[in-house]
């Protein structure tokens, strides 16, 4: 070890003293602990600049939580290399949210609607072309387009010839109709044609009375080809609920639709084309039955609205259709 005191004296004695066992002068040891101190507090700032630095270039892991300052109109998420600044004063309210490695996907709602089928397309056609038939007086055509159970319905085709001026004024009137919307809906466990109902609502004027109305009318469709079949009716259908009145009915809201057929018949409702399977039915007792549906399709408020019903007894397949409008005030 070297004794030689950091700071010997300028003018040492010619001849010193015995030497006593080393110790630094007191005077001298205050440089030594001040530069070890000096040396110390660098060491520590160094290490924590480090310390910061890594922490604001550390990348985000899978669980890192990540905050959200939320304030008056003002909504910033803090990112990895982003600062946030909120101004002296303002009240924030913090909500901590969790990130992740995952990528988040928005699953669109689709709410286009379903493309009709040819047999969709098929049925549509043929109803408008059995009624601009009617319209034109084109009784053969009209005849050829009929259902076999139709024709007979009616009568044969001298019943058919006989009642052919009624059906211009009533069917045919509405190759003229304005606003018409059409809907074909297939009628499900008919076999081995496929049934289809196609109705019309829109604006139609008979016997001099402009109205808003609707018409329903099964359309057959197989290896044939497509037939309308209106006249192989049995009873009428007694609207309830929506009532079947004209000028047509417009209600605050309606939470069940109801109708009465005849008992022991199978009936099928349909609204605003779509097929209706939440139903029941109570026997009235006199020879009818009420029939309760509950629609599970959305009924838009100022629109037109048509509840088509079609039922099945004893070879008939009779079909109906009753216009009505959901109110503003619903």
């Amino acid at each position: 070890m070297d004794n030689t005191p950091t700071n010997p004296p300028t003018n040492p004695p010619t001849d010193p003293p015995a030497e006593p066992p080393f110790e630094e002068p007191i005077k001298d040891r205050a440089p030594l602990v001040t530069n070890w101190l000096l040396g110390a507090i660098v060491a520590v700032l160094i290490a924590l600049v480090a310390v910061l630095m890594l922490r604001d270039d550390s990348p985000t892991e899978a669980g890192q939580t990540t905050t959200t300052v939320e304030q008056a109109g003002v909504t910033d998420s803090t990112l990895v290399g982003e600062t946030t600044t909120v101004p002296e004063g303002t009240d924030t309210t913090l909500v901590t949210d969790t990130t992740t490695s995952e990528p988040t996907t928005t699953v669109p709602v689709d709410t286009t609607v379903p493309a009709p089928t040819p047999g969709d397309t098929i049925a549509l056609a043929t109803v408008s072309e059995w009624i601009d038939a009617v319209a034109a007086g084109d009784a053969d055509t009209a005849w050829d387009l009929l259902d076999p159970a139709s024709q007979e319905g009616i009568g044969g085709r001298s019943g058919f010839d006989g009642s052919f001026t009624g059906l211009v004024e009533g069917y045919g009137a509405w190759a003229d109709a304005t606003d018409v919307i059409a809907y074909s809906s297939p009628v499900p466990l008919v076999e081995p044609a496929e049934l289809f109902l196609v109705s019309w609502v829109g604006t139609v004027t008979q016997e001099g009375d402009t109205t808003n109305k609707a018409i329903a009318i099964p359309v057959t469709v197989n290896a044939q080809g497509a037939k309308v079949n209106p006249f192989a009716r049995g009873e009428l259908v007694e609207f309830v609920v929506p009532e079947n009145t004209e000028p047509s009915a417009v209600f605050a809201s309606i939470t069940t639709l109801e109708f009465d057929i005849p008992t022991e018949a199978v009936a099928m409702a349909f609204l605003n084309g779509q097929y209706e399977t939440n139903q029941q039915v109570q026997d009235l007792g006199n020879g009818k039955s009420r029939v309760y549906v509950t629609p599970e399709t959305h009924m838009e408020v100022g629109a037109s609205q048509v509840l088509s019903v079609l039922y099945f007894q004893d070879g008939f397949v009779h079909a109906e259709a009753v216009r009505f409008v959901i109110g503003e005030d619903s």
